[in-house]
């Protein structure tokens, strides 16, 4: 099932001042944007709200796809001056961005509020996004707050990003996003080339940031305080962390499993695991 609310094959589409609310699919394995299905073409949301949109159905074997919006196959989007709130997936093998899903083309999300998105309740990836493909994801002067996943695996309570050419986060606020009973990271990183900067992430119920794969993660003047676990956990890759901020984390400010990692200019504090 496609895309209750748009559907939209192959257009290039602007929506100014519109609100797309409670789109739901109650049934099918098979789920793809509650709120918008689009696939190639164009897709500029600028002033809208994009709410209560979603999957519900639970049944072995299913899959869900962008509560919120589902795009694939190269589509441009666009979100400016908008807001995604309280979109959610819940099913019982894997479910992936609530909020909004995206496989390939180029995603730019600016002066937006992306909010409450949740899901779950097995495997679920992106709370508020789940980006994969992308020739490039820029997120700016946007505030991410109270979203999460929950289940066995999940994991992205914000943004869940794996093989992106380039992913820019930057003048945004990622806070107070971890839930009772969730442990997922606030983002998620795997195979991209990354660059967080100016930014403060705060609240997360697992590790601020966990970096893993091939990519390379650049983090640059952030704040990252109040994880429950590492601020920063670094699996593989390359990594350099710059004037970042790193305090009162329930394990490491950084924790270095198999990286290359260089820190410059920075300031752990009152970590419970130590600083570096």
């Amino acid at each position: 099932i496609k895309g209750p609310g748009l559907y939209l094959i192959g257009c290039l589409t602007t929506i100014t001042n519109c609100d797309i609310v409670k789109n739901i699919i109650y049934a099918g394995a098979y789920s793809y944007g509650g709120g918008i299905y689009v696939s190639q073409g164009a897709l500029t949301l600028d002033g809208c709200t994009l709410a209560a949109n979603g999957m519900a159905s639970v049944g072995i074997g299913d899959m869900k796809y962008g509560g919120g919006i589902y795009s694939a196959n190269n589509v441009n989007l666009v979100i400016r001056n908008s807001t995604v709130r309280g979109n959610f997936i819940y099913g019982q093998t894997t479910q992936q961005g609530a909020g909004i899903y995206a496989g390939g083309g180029n995603i730019l999300i600016t002066n937006s509020i992306i909010d409450g998105n949740f899901g779950g309740t097995y495997r679920a990836y992106g709370g508020a996004l789940h980006i994969t493909g992308a020739d490039s994801l820029v997120i700016a002067r946007t505030t991410c707050t109270s979203n999460y996943t929950s289940g066995s695996t999940a994991s992205g309570a914000v943004a869940f990003v794996t093989a992106c050419a380039n992913v820019r986060i930057s003048d945004s606020a990622i806070i107070d996003n971890a839930r009772v009973g969730s442990s997922d990271d606030l983002v998620f990183i795997g195979n991209s080339k990354s660059l967080i900067e100016y930014s403060n992430l705060r609240g997360g119920a697992r590790h601020g940031i966990n970096q893993s794969g091939y990519g390379i993660l650049t983090v640059s003047n952030c704040l990252i305080v109040a994880q429950t676990n590492n601020g920063i956990q670094f699996d593989t890759g390359t990594g350099r962390f710059v004037n970042v901020t790193l305090s009162n984390n329930g394990g490491w400010g950084v924790s270095n499993l198999l990286g290359q990692v260089t820190v410059v200019n920075a300031i752990a504090w009152g970590n419970a695991g130590g600083g570096l």
